[in-house]
Formats: C-alpha cells, structure tokens, sequence
C-alpha cells in the first residue's frame, strides 16, 4: 500500500522478533510498503521504497524468490539502495549478494555478525535513509538469534 500523510508519522515494523521504527517528518510523504512471502522456508520479505525518489529497501530477501523481487522492483520502476538481512542462520537463504551484483544495491546487516561480506553493518539506533522520505532506524532484539536485529 502507499502512504501519503501530512503530518508527523512514525510507523514500527515488528519483523521476525525485530523492530524497526520508520519515522518521517515533512509536509507530505509517500511511502510504498509490500510485504511478501515465501512458503518453503516461511519467510517474509518487505519491500519499503520513497516514492518521492524510486529508492527501495528490501528487508530479508529470499534466494529463492529473487526473480519475483527483481520483477516488483522493475515493475515499479524503482532503484534498489539496500537489501538488508537481519539476521543470518538456516531458516533461508539470502539473496542480497544476488541484488547487489544485478541492480548495484549496497548489502546491510547486524554487525555484530562481523561478516566481511556486507557493505554496511548496522549498529543499534543507526539509521538508514530511503530517499528523502523515509528513514529505518535498528534496534538491536536478540532472542531469534543472538545479532538479530
């Protein structure tokens, strides 16, 4: 669904035992949020883009369902900024370093992983900007793994 508000918003995300508070202040935003799935390992995955710039995330792509996700994001015309994992394990495999070498997207994740492989590595209470409308702020919820974020 978009989202188009005039006034001040905040919008938590409570994803996989993680929570994510998406604030934004300005006269009027609009906000595109998808939530996805796939049934074999039971993941959801979300889309969040800036309409105002094309720019996207997308929060725990799947392997698996890669050429769905290329195919939303080129179907709604947008650039991919980050695909983010917030948390590594068995239950699915990522598809992030897959988005990175096609759309040029950087690959963001808990830091305290300490993989090599990620271009950002989030820390409790950072930030990432989507355009110029949105702003996902990570807070740091061990319980599903022990660097969940």
């Amino acid at each position: 669904f978009i989202v188009s508000l005039s006034i001040i918003f905040i919008f938590i995300l409570y994803i996989n035992k993680c929570i994510f508070i998406l604030i934004k202040i300005k006269f009027y935003f609009k906000m595109l949020f998808k939530q996805l799935f796939e049934n074999e390992s039971s993941t959801y995955t979300y889309l969040i883009s800036c309409q105002e710039k094309q720019e996207a995330i997308l929060i725990d792509p799947v392997l698996e369902t890669l050429e769905r996700d290329l195919s939303i994001i080129k179907k709604l015309n947008l650039k991919l900024k980050y695909a983010i994992d917030t948390h590594v394990h068995a239950d699915h495999v990522t598809s992030a370093s897959a988005l990175r070498e096609i759309l040029g997207c950087k690959v963001a994740g808990p830091a305290k992983d300490y993989l090599k492989c990620r271009d950002v590595n989030v820390k409790d209470n950072d930030e990432l900007a989507i355009g110029n409308t949105v702003k996902l702020k990570a807070i740091y919820t061990p319980g599903h793994t022990n660097t969940h974020f």
